[in-house]
């Protein structure tokens, strides 16, 4: 680690705190640690405070879509007083990073609000297929949606998000809480969020 340019810390939500506080002792200037981690600004905020007391550049990322098919290529947001500088050290590795400001939680207020629409739509699409496969009506639900929104493949919609959720409905419900909480800090009550959570769940 002391040898590395830039760290990434890629945990899950809860744990970001505990990362940085394990890495910290580790760090030195001119270090550059990136979290890439989906959580609330405060905590991101918190997981900085923490990182640059080790004198290391703390940056954070907003992964804003899906990491398989796309790997590193993935598009970023970053943000931070070093975000412009760490840009410019990662785009020559081919990574789709943008900077867009100096802030941290400039890159997870977006990401956290992007959440309320993309878990959410995995959430209603999952209970609404759930209960049409107990009345043994998937398929005229998915024929009904494809005539409402004829630009979108629904059947391949609905096997992509039923497979992915097996994989990833945990970690998400949990990545809710923290989409709630950022909510709340700036009085909107997250009633669609913590329904997301639940149903993921």
């Amino acid at each position: 680690m002391q040898g590395a340019d830039v760290i990434i810390s890629a945990v899950v939500s809860k744990e970001i705190i505990v990362a940085a506080r394990n890495v910290a002792p580790h760090l030195s200037a001119g270090q550059y640690y990136l979290d890439i981690n989906s959580t609330s600004p405060a905590a991101k905020k918190e997981a900085a405070a923490i990182v640059e007391a080790s004198s290391a550049c703390f940056v954070e990322a907003a992964v804003m879509d899906l990491v398989p098919p796309h790997g590193h290529k993935v598009t970023m947001l970053l943000a931070g007083n070093k975000s412009q500088a760490l840009q410019d050290v990662l785009l020559p590795y081919g990574m789709n990073v943008k900077s867009i400001g100096t802030e941290i939680g400039n890159a997870s207020s977006v990401k956290m609000v992007r959440s309320v629409f993309m878990k959410g739509f995995t959430s209603i699409l999952l209970e609404s297929l759930h209960a049409a496969h107990k009345l043994n009506a998937e398929d005229a639900v998915l024929e009904s949606l494809q005539v409402t929104f004829p630009g979108m493949d629904w059947k391949d919609i609905a096997d992509f998000y039923a497979s992915r959720l097996i994989l990833h409905a945990k970690r998400q419900s949990e990545e809710m809480h923290s989409v709630s909480d950022t909510m709340r800090g700036h009085g909107v009550e997250p009633i669609a969020s913590d329904a997301t959570s639940r149903r993921l769940a």
